[in-house]
């Protein structure tokens, strides 16, 4: 069998450590963990690739080129178990479990082949029709195996559905010139944090064959604009210029976020060296999908 990635080693953190950590699949091909509140990073295993966290289940799956592993963030050892071997890389791995909870990848527009995780009392692995013919097939585990059908019951925490502009949204009126939307419609506005700000979709479209948003943030009191997520200078709408539509990853008390390569509190956003995945105590999310 082989060993697990290099992972630290400390115990898992307090409920009150835990409300300010976050998630990051790092650049440099690690998973990490990281806090608002200090500059310590914890490497939880070398050579993640692809990670999906299920925010709800508390895990977070990921590649290690051909294997697949589980990271239980409900244990203290925060140790991952590995699932199984010879997965195709790249792919995007679907976890389905019964009586029908599904786990999904991110969005994007270079879609790998799918990799779907049937979770049941008799677990499998199916690769999609992206899967050479000379590839070997994908195969369950031992131990993964076990891990899976012991866990089939897990229960999974109460997280806030995300909000999108897709569905049913107040809007604002801009002026042509600082929107260009095709569908949903420009002006859709989203509830941003508890400063009083909206997020306000100004682009949404199709470029290059990939779907295209771009928003602005409004402080409400005042009805000015500003470029999302630092929101430095808050000017007109015209003469702003729009940034992300997210998702904005927001903390459980809403008062910190994160978005993309971003860490963002009521002092200052920082870059990350890598993706952010999101709280290990999620508030909600919201915005366009990435």
């Amino acid at each position: 069998m082989d060993s697990a990635p290099e992972q630290g080693a400390a115990a898992g953190p307090s409920d009150v450590q835990r409300a300010g950590q976050f998630l990051v699949e790092a650049q440099a091909g690690e998973l990490v963990l990281q806090s608002v509140d200090t500059p310590a990073v914890r490497v939880l295993a070398g050579a993640a690739q692809g990670a999906l966290y299920d925010q709800r289940m508390e895990l977070v799956w990921f590649d290690t080129s051909d294997r697949l592993w589980v990271l239980d963030l409900r244990t203290p050892a925060l140790a991952p178990v590995l699932i199984a071997e010879q997965v195709p890389f790249p792919s995007q791995l679907h976890v389905v479990r019964n009586p029908g909870q599904r786990g999904e990848p991110r969005a994007g527009c270079e879609q790998a082949p799918a990799l779907q995780l049937n979770w049941s009392a008799h677990p499998s692995l199916d690769a999609g029709p992206g899967l050479a013919a000379n590839t070997a097939a994908p195969r369950l585990t031992p131990e993964g195996t076990s891990w899976l059908v012991r866990e089939l019951g897990r229960a999974e925490r109460p997280v806030a559905d995300p909000l999108r502009f897709s569905r049913p949204a107040p809007g604002v009126s801009l002026p042509e010139s600082a929107r260009s939307c095709e569908a949903p419609t420009c002006g859709a506005t989203l509830p941003f944090g508890p400063r009083g700000w909206q997020l306000v979709l100004v682009e949404a479209g199709m470029r290059a064959g990939c779907s295209r948003y771009a928003c602005l943030l409004r402080d409400v009191k005042t009805g000015s604009y500003a470029t999302p997520p630092e929101a430095d200078h808050f000017g007109t709408a015209p003469g702003v210029e729009p940034g992300p539509c997210g998702p904005y990853l927001f903390n459980q008390d809403g008062t910190s976020f994160l978005v993309g390569d971003v860490a963002c509190t009521p002092k200052r956003c920082q870059k990350l060296q890598g993706q952010a995945l999101g709280w290990i105590v999620p508030g909600v999310t919201l915005g366009a999908p990435d």
